[in-house]
C-alpha cells in the first residue's frame, strides 16, 4: 500500500518565505529485514547481524552504485548495494566481502583499551569524485564482554582487571568507553586502511566498572569557507562524561546538565580530513580544544584544553547529530542552507524527531548554533499488522536521506568543486521530491530498517494525518507491590506468582532460579529510568519485555505494567502475551 497526500503543498517555496515545516507524506516501508535480508552469522554468533547505528549511504562514481549501511555489528557491516536508494529497498545485504573488518573476539586488542581496537560502528563516510573517501568509525571498549568469543564464553566472569560483572540487566551500564578513530579509502570504500591511534577521546584512561563515558554519535562531514577563502571541514560529535574522572573540567552553572554529569554535541572543524592531529573542537570561543592519547602522551592538568563545548543543538536533547545540507536550488531559492536532524531526549513514546535550521550569523562559528527545534512525531503512521503494536515498539537512530543526492540534487552542485560534489555522493544533499527518514525499527518484528516518505511544507500548509489511531493506554500497577502474578503468556512457564527478591537492591521479583521479572536501568542522573524485563536474569534470551520506560522512585521501586508486554524476534515468548496483576498489594 502507497499513500503519498498533499503533492501540490510540498512544491519549493518562494523566496523570503519562513523556515519549512517536516511532515510525513505516506506510509513506512520496510528497506531491510534482519531475518529476510542480513548475512549468515556463524553458530557461535553472540548475536545476530542487527541495526545498530544510525543508517549511511554512498554512491561510488566509478561503480554508480550506492552502498547502505544500517550500522556495523561485531562480525562485520556488510552493505546493502544497487543503482540508487530506491533500488536498495527490500535488497539482502551482500555478504561476500564486508565493509567494515569484523571484530576479533580472539585477539588480545579487541579487549585492550589503549588499542583503539574494540567493537567499532561506522558513522559518518564522504567520498570524492576521484575515490577519495574518509570514515569516521565509533569505537566502543567494552569491559564487560572481555573474554567472550562465542556463546558459551558469556557466562565465564569476565577479565577482573576490567570490569567486575558481565552485562547486568538491572543495573545501569557501565565498563563501556567510546571514542572515535579514522579510516580512509582510495576506492570509495571498497577497501579501507583503518588508521592507528585515536581521533577523539577523553584526557583518561579505561577505568574499571566506571559508568559509560566517551565520544560518541557521530554526524555527517560539512564544510565552509571563511571570508579570506581558507575551506574547512567540520562534523559533530556527542561527549558525554562524569564529574571527578579527570575526563573534562565539570559543567558550569546553569548547563541544565545533571549533577556530576557533563554531556552535550560538540563541533570539530580541521584543514585536513586524513590527517587527525590537525583536528580542533569549538570551546565556545575559540578552535583550540584538543584530543590526545593519554596511553601515549602526557596529559596536563588543564583538562578544558581537551574538553569541547556543548553547543545549542534547538534544545531537543538529542545525542544522535544528524545535519543535512539543503540542494544549491533550494537554498538559492530561500531556503535555508542546512538542518541538523536528531532523535529527541524524552517521553516521545520512540516515534519523535527532531529538526532545527542554522543560527549563527555571518562571522560566527558555523554548525555551532541553531534555531529552537521542532518535532515530528509520527505515532499513527505504523501499521501494527507490520509493525507490531506502536505502544512496545520504536525507532531507533533516525537520520533524513534523499535518494536524489547523488543525481538530480547533483545537477545543481558546483561540479568544479569537488566539495559539492562529496556532498552529493555521500547523501548530504537533501531536497524535496524523494526525500525519507531511515530509521531502525526495534519491537516486533526486531532489527528492521524502515524508511518514511516525507515533505518540506509551507508553515501554515495542513498536514497529512496518520491512517492508524493512537495505541491502547499504557496500563500500570502500584511501585509498592511486593508480589506479583503473570498470567495469559502462551510461553506456561513463565506464568506464576513472583515476590520481590530482598537481596538486592535492584528491581527484581523472582519465581524460581530461572525466572525473574526485572527492571533494567536505562538511564542514571534525573531522572533514574528502567524497562521491565521477563527472562531468566543475565542468561539470554528474555521472554517477554517492555519498552517504554518507567521513572524509577527514591526508594528503588519503579511503576509495574501491567499491559504492553512484547514478544516475538529478540525474545522467546510465544503469543498471546502475558498480563501482570498485582497478588498483594500494599494497603
Amino acid at each position: 500500500m502507497v499513500l503519498l497526500l498533499m503533492v501540490t503543498a510540498v512544491l519549493p517555496m518562494p523566496t523570503a518565505r519562513a523556515p519549512p515545516k517536516l511532515a510525513v507524506i505516506g506510509l513506512p516501508e520496510v528497506v531491510w529485514n534482519a531475518t529476510r535480508d542480513g548475512c549468515p552469522m556463524p553458530t557461535d554468533s553472540v548475536e545476530p547481524e542487527k541495526p545498530d547505528s544510525m543508517p549511511l549511504a554512498w554512491h561510488d562514481p566509478a561503480t554508480n552504485l550506492t552502498k547502505l549501511l544500517i550500522g556495523s555489528t561485531y562480525r562485520g557491516t556488510y552493505p546493502s548495494i544497487g543503482r540508487s536508494l530506491h533500488s536498495i529497498s527490500g535488497l539482502k545485504h551482500d555478504c561476500a566481502t564486508p565493509v567494515w573488518p569484523p571484530v576479533n573476539l580472539s585477539a588480545p586488542k579487541t579487549y585492550d583499551p589503549s588499542s583503539y581496537l574494540n567493537y567499532e560502528w561506522v558513522q559518518s563516510v564522504r567520498t570524492y569524485p576521484n575515490g577519495s573517501t574518509v570514515a569516521l568509525v565509533h569505537n566502543e571498549m567494552h569491559g564487560e564482554l572481555s573474554g567472550v568469543v562465542s556463546n558459551a564464553t558469556r557466562l565465564a566472569p569476565p577479565d577482573p582487571a576490567l570490569c567486575s560483572h558481565r552485562p547486568n540487566k538491572s543495573l545501569e551500564k557501565t565498563c563501556v568507553f567510546w571514542s572515535t578513530v579514522l579510516g580512509t579509502s582510495d576506492t570509495a570504500g571498497a577497501t579501507w586502511t583503518r588508521h592507528t591511534g585515536i581521533l577523539f577521546t577523553l584526557p583518561r584512561k579505561y577505568i574499571k566498572d566506571a559508568k559509560i563515558a566517551g565520544y560518541g554519535a557521530l554526524g555527517a562531514i560539512q564544510y565552509a569557507d571563511t571570508a579570506d577563502g581558507q575551506r574547512y571541514w567540520y562534523g559533530h560529535v556527542y561527549r558525554d562524561f562524569w564529574d571527578g574522572t579527570g575526563a573534562g573540567p565539570p559543567s558550569p552553572s546553569g548547563s541544565g546538565n545533571p549533577a556530576n554529569h557533563t554531556l552535550g554535541v560538540c563541533v570539530w572543524r580541521t584543514t585536513d580530513l586524513w590527517d587527525p592531529s590537525a583536528y580542533r573542537g569549538w570551546n565556545g570561543s575559540a578552535w583550540s580544544s584538543i584530543w590526545a592519547d593519554p596511553y601515549t602522551q602526557s596529559i596536563g592538568k588543564d583538562l578544558s584544553r581537551y574538553t569541547c563545548a556543548s553547543i545549542n543543538t534547538g534544545g531537543d536533547g538529542s545525542s544522535h547529530p544528524s545535519p543535512r545540507r539543503f540542494s544549491p536550488a533550494l537554498h538559492a531559492a530561500g531556503w535555508p542552507s542546512h538542518t541538523l536532524f536528531g532523535w529527541p531526549a524524552g517521553p516521545s513514546g520512540g516515534h519523535a524527531v527532531s529538526y532545527s535550521f542554522p543560527a549563527w550569523q555571518s562571522g560566527d562559528a558555523p554548525y555551532t548554533n541553531w534555531t529552537t527545534s521542532s518535532f515530528v512525531n509520527l505515532t499513527g503512521w505504523f501499521d501494527p499488522e507490520l509493525f507490531g503494536p506502536q505502544r512496545t515498539a520504536f525507532m531507533r537512530y533516525p537520520t533524513l536521506l534523499d535518494s536524489d543526492s547523488p543525481f538530480s540534487l547533483a545537477r545543481d552542485a558546483a561540479r568544479d568543486d569537488p566539495d559539492a560534489v562529496a556532498d552529493a555522493l555521500s547523501y548530504n544533499l537533501i531536497g524535496n521530491s524523494s526525500l525519507y527518514i531511515y530509521f531502525n525499527w526495534v519491537g516486533e518484528p526486531l532489527d528492521l530498517l524502515v524508511r518514511v516518505p516525507v515533505a518540506w511544507l509551507d508553515p501554515g500548509a495542513p498536514e497529512p494525518q496518520p491512517p492508524f489511531g493512537p495505541p491502547p493506554p499504557q496500563r500500570y500497577l502500584p511501585a509498592s507491590c511486593t508480589k506479583l502474578v503473570v498470567s495469559g503468556a502462551g510461553m506456561v512457564q513463565v506464568n506464576g506468582v513472583y515476590a520481590r527478591d530482598p537481596s538486592t537492591p535492584s528491581i527484581v521479583f523472582s519465581k524460581d532460579a530461572n525466572h525473574q521479572v526485572y527492571c533494567l536501568v536505562t538511564t542514571d542522573g534525573a531522572p533514574r529510568t528502567c524497562v521491565w524485563h521477563m527472562a531468566h536474569m543475565d542468561h539470554p534470551p528474555v521472554f517477554y519485555k517492555t519498552t517504554l520506560p518507567v521513572r524509577v522512585s527514591g526508594n528503588n521501586s519503579a511503576p509495574i505494567p501491567e499491559n504492553g508486554w512484547l514478544g516475538g524476534p529478540g525474545t522467546s515468548g510465544a503469543l498471546p502475551y502475558p498480563t501482570v496483576s498485582c497478588a498483594f498489594p500494599a494497603a
